[in-house]
């Protein structure tokens, strides 16, 4: 095995060897960005799996994560930004953006009109998400608030083929 001592994988530096565990995996002792000592897999190391000691997974979610404001937002977000969500196609052709950025400045303008069993519902549907365009509303009056469709054409009927031979054999 080549040596990895003071090599830096992701927020990891390897310090030292530590042990071989049962199924002969070496175990090496690492010290992260934030200065915790930890233990990881040399495989995990490998294959980037083992970012940190846990600050980064800390730092990536967030303390309301399952709460329904939250939710809330990050489904705005995934409307407005995320290519792969079915109704982005719904969102981007029209310019419609969340304005807000972090969830803390989403949270400071919607919690004081927050309330569990309303939606966020946006005033003016062919605007973005922003503070002076957003109101809680209920469902009911959230279904009334739609952009209007535009009617479709009709296509002309096609008219039948008489079978003139019929006619002829009949008449």
């Amino acid at each position: 095995m080549d040596n990895i001592i003071w090599k830096v994988y992701n927020n990891l530096t390897v310090i030292d060897f530590s042990h071989v565990g049962n199924n002969r995996c070496t175990y090496w002792k690492c010290l992260c960005v934030c200065w915790n000592e930890c233990i990881a897999k040399w495989s995990s190391l490998k294959r980037n799996t083992k970012q940190s000691c846990w600050c980064v997974n800390v730092h990536r979610t967030h303390w309301m994560k399952w709460t329904k404001i939250y939710t809330t937002y990050r489904n705005i977000k995934a409307r407005c930004d995320n290519n792969q969500n079915p109704d982005y196609k719904n969102y981007w052709w029209r310019w419609i953006k969340c304005e807000r950025i972090s969830f803390e400045s989403f949270y400071q303008d919607m919690f004081p009109i927050y309330q569990e069993w309303l939606t966020i519902d946006r005033i003016n549907n062919d605007w973005k998400y922003c503070k002076e365009n957003c109101r809680r509303s209920t469902r009911k009056e959230q279904a009334n608030n739609r952009r209007k469709s535009t009617p479709r054409k009709k296509k002309p009927k096609k008219k039948k083929k008489r079978n003139y031979w019929f006619y002829a054999i009949y008449n």
